[in-house]
């Protein structure tokens, strides 16, 4: 089958957008430092690909594929099982260090090996093929090759022996998935799942690293808390998933962790706070639990040297300001007149009379453009100088309870923003990019427009969670914005 790995990123991508037995992923060793996972399967089922292949072929039409790929998609969503690989099983790719060097592999499940070496056995390729204790090698060249059994297909840039000591009962019963880290990427699963495995890491070569931000930046790294920050980094797991859920975009990043990478103190957010940010025409809000006396503490150290000498009577100030807000931090962006020039509120959780305090130590007043208000708990600060200080329930978000740290973005008002931003950055522009790039940034307004909005939030379990809800052609808009980017990327590589 000719274009069969253009065949296969493409039939990927498709998947995405639109149950068995896994012993095939032992492979993965147990030392993996990065693992990634596509569950093509679990999208399909999502997306009712089998009772929907008339529009799913019409929306690969659409994205504008070469003829000849066309057809081969075509033949394969008749067929999943025709190129000998498992679509309905979680594909891999993950990088171990060998020989001190991070190599990459990808893992694929078989449905038939001898289908499968079919497709491969093509003149366009020149693989060159071996067969050994019943499992069949092929190479590309000196660095990339594969090995294909009757369950797996593994290809890397790695020699043979390493391929097959992969596949040996000493690597499988030693296997990532049998870890803590493993354990943890099973906990969060979803249709894409990520895990960067920092613990895995050989310790020269973290130490490389961290020689890497010295140079990159010797004042930063010097400072002690980002060094601890470094060390906690690299004794932990790192994961993203993300899930194509009816109406929804889920994205959750996860760290695991008996400490927190950056030590700090934070609140549960009281969502009366956000009754004092106006809600029409909002653009944006973000929120933060405070605990003022509490990140003074952990900050004193770093500050200690300012607080001596010329700058001690100023950071006093700053010091007694920053310990009375006790409680959330909140600001939102409305389009209150234009959606060019948005209004920014914002609410501190610090009486009004600690904020005029450190105003007349540095003896200044706020500036008449802004309005400012506030009482015994709360001080707002607006550049909408009619602003009143009322409350206001109605709102089109919801915070829980745990939260932390929350943040919402109504991404239909970003559309006219985005809009006039391409059209401004386009002007002027005539070269052989112009048309992809146009294509591009079309496609980029046309999914900013049928998408509703994004919400971020995140509790004490170092749990971060991005939703993105969706009408219900906004997973198509979005394949065309990759395709549409895919073709600007080509295009650019071609000179």
């Amino acid at each position: 089958m000719k274009h069969f790995f253009s065949l296969l990123l493409s039939v990927l991508v498709a998947f995405a957008l639109v149950g068995c037995k896994n012993e095939y992923r032992k492979v993965i060793p147990s030392d993996a430092v990065l693992v990634s996972e596509l569950n093509l399967g679990k999208m399909a089922v999502k997306a009712d690909l089998p009772n929907q292949k008339e529009a799913f072929m019409q929306f690969m039409q659409e994205v504008q594929m070469d003829n000849e790929l066309l057809e081969e998609v075509q033949e394969l969503v008749n067929n999943p099982r025709q190129t000998g690989i498992d679509f309905m099983n979680p594909m891999y790719a993950f990088v171990c260090m060998i020989d001190k060097q991070p190599i990459p592999f990808f893992l694929m499940p078989v449905s038939n090996k001898k289908k499968l070496i079919n497709a491969l056995d093509d003149d366009d390729y020149k693989l060159t093929f071996s067969e050994e204790d019943k499992m069949t090698f092929f190479r590309m060249d000196s660095e990339f090759g594969g090995v294909i059994t009757d369950k797996v297909l593994l290809m890397g840039m790695a020699s043979s022996n390493t391929l097959k000591q992969l596949l040996s009962k000493e690597n499988t019963d030693n296997n990532f998935f049998d870890t803590e880290a493993g354990q943890f990427m099973n906990s969060h699963k979803g249709d894409i799942a990520l895990e960067f495995n920092a613990a895995a890491i050989p310790a020269n070569a973290k130490e490389v690293i961290w020689q890497l931000i010295v140079e990159e930046n010797q004042a930063l790294a010097q400072t002690p808390q980002v060094k601890e920050a470094y060390d906690k980094l690299m004794k932990s797991q790192l994961m993203a998933n993300l899930n194509f859920d009816k109406g929804a975009i889920r994205m959750g990043l996860f760290a695991r962790t008996n400490e927190d990478i950056v030590s700090y103190n934070a609140k549960k957010i009281d969502e009366a706070y956000f009754d004092y940010l106006p809600s029409e025409q909002l653009l944006c809000v973000a929120a933060l639990g405070l605990d003022g006396a509490a990140y003074w503490q952990m900050a004193g150290e770093t500050l200690k040297p300012y607080m001596e000498g010329e700058m001690a009577p100023i950071m006093q100030v700053v010091a007694d300001y920053i310990q009375t807000l006790n409680g959330t931090a909140a600001v939102a962006a409305y389009a209150q007149e234009s959606i060019d020039d948005p209004s920014v509120t914002i609410v501190l959780p610090s009486p009004k009379k600690a904020m005029d305090e450190m105003l007349n130590a540095f003896e200044e007043e706020m500036p008449r453009t802004l309005a400012y208000a506030g009482d015994e708990k709360i001080t707002v600060i607006s550049t909408d100088k009619n602003y009143q200080m009322q409350k206001n329930t109605q709102r089109p978000y919801k915070v829980k309870g745990s939260d932390m740290l929350y943040a919402y973005a109504n991404m239909s008002l970003f559309t006219d923003i985005v809009e006039k931003k391409v059209a401004a950055q386009e002007s002027g522009r005539a070269n052989y990019l112009r048309t992809y790039r146009k294509n591009y940034y079309e496609s980029l307004i046309n999914f900013f427009r049928q998408a509703d909005y994004v919400e971020l939030n995140a509790e004490r379990n170092n749990e971060l969670n991005l939703t993105l809800t969706m009408t219900d052609n906004t997973r198509n808009a979005l394949a065309i914005v990759v395709a549409r980017g895919l073709d600007v990327l080509t295009q650019s590589a071609k000179r």
